[in-house]
């Protein structure tokens, strides 16, 4: 009973002291989304609740950057600390260990980026063994590897972000590695990784729904929000479109999920662990409908219908707001894909048949 109590403190802890800093909002961060939630409420909550995955679809960028840079830099220096001290021991592991992280730290490199690290890394070495006329040759050349990586990624931060900072003044390269931003900036940059959203949403359904039940669910480097409505758990994740709990653990085929509350504590904000959620059952969710939308339309056939397999399973289209939702995503879908020729497409509509949905496309 003890160790349950000691270990409820702790999952407590973690979750209030440290998880939650990255993606729950402050009062600050709902204050600064007041007019941007005026200005996507709908005249049904279907409405609402869909505007806001569009909006955050059509206006903010994924930003690649900031989880794969900030959790390089954490690695790296984790391991860095690691291979310096157990360097006398034996050489060859250490070595190893850095020949294997400077190759997963490429693999996130643009050639320029490359070039540019190998040039800062041989430059490096060639200076520190000249100056110091080092007898660890090694050494010298581990820490030649580590130094030349953090010059080379600055400097691509500093090329890739010149052209923003001309269009936003107040951009700050060093936000990149930032494990949370407050909303402000995440509106003024329209760039952001999965808790940046987190907590745009969060924010936006705090000003729409003060009273509605908030949640939370993540998995490892991932997070998204969910909220309750007429008993329902509706989870809003970056885009279109909006989904339950087993269409979510699908989108992202996963077995399992942390589920957390968010909850208001006087001035600031507090999660409360729930559980875990569990996937029910594997559904694939892949689509080649353009292709099967191009060959009716060379045909010059007026009505399409394309199936969705097993799909009924996890979209429960009886619930409007779901229904709704998938005919968004597949409206923007061809918008996209089809731009000024979309006007080919008449309407869509979305059916049962077992555990089938059937999209019907009407072509002029």
């Amino acid at each position: 009973m003890v160790g349950v109590m000691i270990l409820k403190i702790l999952r407590d802890l973690w979750y209030n002291r440290i998880v939650k800093k990255h993606f729950t909002p402050t009062e600050k961060d709902v204050k600064d989304t007041k007019n941007l939630a005026h200005r996507l409420k709908g005249k049904t909550d279907s409405e609402t609740l869909n505007n806001i995955l569009e909006w955050q679809d059509k206006n903010i960028l994924a930003w690649e950057e900031r989880w794969i840079l900030f959790l390089n830099f954490v690695v790296s220096m984790m391991l860095f600390l690691i291979l310096i001290s157990f360097f006398k021991v034996s050489q060859p592991i250490v070595f190893g260990l850095a020949f294997l992280l400077v190759l997963s730290l490429i693999a996130n490199m643009s050639m320029l980026a490359i070039l540019g690290y190998l040039t800062y890394t041989a430059m490096l070495f060639i200076a520190i063994f000249l100056i110091f006329q080092s007898r660890y040759t090694m050494f010298t050349l581990i820490f030649s590897l580590f130094l030349g990586w953090f010059i080379a990624i600055f400097m691509q931060l500093f090329i890739k972000y010149r052209t923003l900072k001309r269009h936003s003044p107040k951009f700050k390269v060093s936000d990149t590695f930032l494990p949370s931003l407050p909303v402000k900036k995440i509106l003024e940059y329209r760039l952001s990784v999965c808790k940046d959203y987190a907590k745009l949403t969060a924010a936006l359904l705090l000003n729409l729904y003060p009273k509605n039940k908030i949640y939370f669910y993540t998995f490892l480097m991932h997070v998204a929000t969910g909220i309750e409505i007429n008993g329902k758990v509706y989870i809003l994740d970056q885009k279109l479109p909006i989904v339950g709990e087993q269409a979510w653990l699908n989108r992202w085929n996963k077995n399992k999920a942390t589920k957390l509350e968010l909850q208001r504590n006087k001035d600031k904000f507090d999660v409360k662990y729930l559980g875990k959620i569990e996937r029910q059952e594997k559904v694939e969710l892949g689509t080649h409908i353009i292709k099967v939308l191009d060959d009716a339309i060379k045909r010059g056939e007026k009505e399409v219908t394309y199936t969705l397999k097993n799909q009924a399973r996890i979209y429960d289209i009886d619930d409007k707001i779901i229904k709704d939702s998938l005919l968004r995503y597949y409206t923007s879908l061809l918008q996209r894909e089809y731009v000024g020729n979309f006007s080919k497409v008449k309407g869509l509509d979305i059916t049962k048949k077992d555990d089938d949905l059937i999209l019907h496309i009407s072509l002029r």
